[in-house]
């Protein structure tokens, strides 16, 4: 039952499978590639040399995955003081889950109150609460919050089923069978995604960030999570985002959505002759909802930093209308990507909005030995000369990822953590819930003790 419960909450590993095609496909290319943007600034290389490391430990702590034993204070406090002794430097505190319900006492979005045989009251301040503990242990705590996720496909909870106006902010999915559907009425994934070209959807997000930054103002940091569109290309295809598309396009779109991709057969998919473009849209989208996001929390402290998480694997990512990468990178100099980068594509990087750019470098193998294609290291590669050190990168790692038949491989978990120090700034780890069930609190002390003495 746990087995099944964490698939239910972390990555399909049927997703990650396209995910790692599309990667190493672009991967060779990506080593030769620079950026060429408008006015030709300087040219920069991929490091050679380290860069100077802050040697944090970023620690996730899911909202669902850890709702259960952490809704009691004392497994918080717990939890915590466990954290302090392996070496984790930072929590990241998710209090916003694939949903859309929170985890604090909000006039604005529903608090999930009960799940998977839990309860809570609405006075139990759980981030208020992992606030205190970490700060007085020396910890840094930044609060992190799903985006475009607003539903629960299996118990149909969450954001759209509040009322019936916040029913119709659910994503439109173009479906295998070339018929677009609202994603309710598909089963794409466990979560039911929001439209981010909706304004109503991205003013209510960030009210909620508003929210909170206002209530907690002592938290050190806001992560955002699921800042993107429905996955693997499907959405958004309601009539708002090909209005707004036709705009940016500066004309009508005679055949939508064929003339931005067609359904083969096997699930694969025909780009059309507006695909890169359609691409570089939904990057727009997202692009401006960063940016905004960004301006938001600055504008409330200075020193609260602003960070997101997103999948290491570039080469494909832009199937869900994200560029994390530098606005000085053109993925369009990559021969393989032409399919998909524009030569303006660009301008929508982000890398430079951000303080921190948390990646999942997820992958059993480690090192670019192990796998050219799929690796810890070699995803590090990409990320690093994609972003050309415009933010601090954490490579992180999954730690599901090193469970065989029912054991952590700890050896390979300290491997991979000392890869990500050495090819970032430090490390991610995702997720705590794993510490306890598989017994692996030691071992990824013992990767942080190593990352932190190169």
């Amino acid at each position: 039952m746990v087995f099944q419960y964490l698939l239910s909450v972390f990555p399909d590993p049927n997703d990650m499978n396209k995910l790692k095609l599309f990667y190493i496909l672009g991967l060779i290319t990506l080593s030769f590639a620079c950026a060429k943007p408008k006015n030709d600034p300087p040219v920069i290389k991929p490091p050679i040399t380290k860069p100077v490391k802050d040697n944090r430990v970023f620690l996730w702590v899911d909202a669902s995955a850890n709702y259960v034993p952490l809704s009691r204070q004392v497994e918080i406090v717990r939890y915590v003081q466990k954290a302090k002794e392996i070496g984790v430097t930072d929590l990241v505190v998710d209090i916003k889950g694939t949903s859309g319900e929170v985890l604090y006492d909000s006039a604005i979005a529903p608090m999930l109150l009960s799940w998977k045989g839990a309860t809570r009251t609405r006075d139990f301040d759980y981030l208020g609460i992992f606030i205190q503990e970490a700060h007085n242990k020396g910890l840094k705590v930044s609060v992190a919050m799903n985006q475009f996720a607003g539903g629960n496909r299996s118990t149909r909870t969450g954001t759209i089923f509040q009322d019936t106006e916040k029913y119709t902010w659910q994503s439109y999915t173009y479906c295998n069978d070339g018929v677009i559907r609202p994603s309710v009425e598909t089963t794409e994934s466990t979560e039911i995604m929001l439209n981010p070209s909706l304004k109503v959807v991205r003013d209510y997000q960030s009210s909620i960030i508003q929210e909170v930054i206002t209530k907690y103002p002592t938290l050190d940091g806001v992560t955002l999570d699921r800042g993107r569109f429905d996955s693997g290309m499907k959405g958004d295809y309601s009539n708002e985002s090909r209005k707004q598309f036709e705009t940016f396009l500066g004309r009508p779109v005679a055949n939508f959505p064929q003339d931005i991709l067609t359904w083969n057969a096997d699930g694969s998919y025909q780009p059309g002759i507006l695909f890169a473009k359609w691409a570089e849209w939904r990057c727009s989208v997202i692009y401006n909802y960063i940016n905004n996001v960004r301006t938001l929390v600055k504008q409330f402290s200075q020193k609260m930093e602003f960070a997101d998480y997103c999948g290491a694997w570039y080469s494909s990512y832009f199937e869900v209308g994200v560029n994390w990468a530098s606005n000085r990178y053109s993925p369009y100099d990559v021969a393989g990507y032409r399919t998909w980068a524009t030569t303006t594509y660009f301008k929508y990087g982000f890398a430079q909005l951000l303080d921190i750019l948390l990646t999942g470098n997820y992958s059993y193998n480690v090192t670019f030995q192990e796998s050219a294609g799929w690796s810890v290291e070699s995803m590090a590669n990409t990320v690093n000369i994609a972003t050309m050190k415009d933010t601090k990168v954490h490579a992180g790692i999954y730690l599901n990822d090193y469970v065989k038949n029912g054991v952590m491989d700890g050896a390979q978990v300290e491997k991979a953590i000392e890869m990500c120090f050495r090819k970032s700034e430090g490390v991610m780890l995702f997720d705590v819930i794993y510490f306890d069930l598989y017994n692996c609190w030691e071992s990824v002390g013992r990767g942080i003790e190593r990352g932190k003495n190169l």
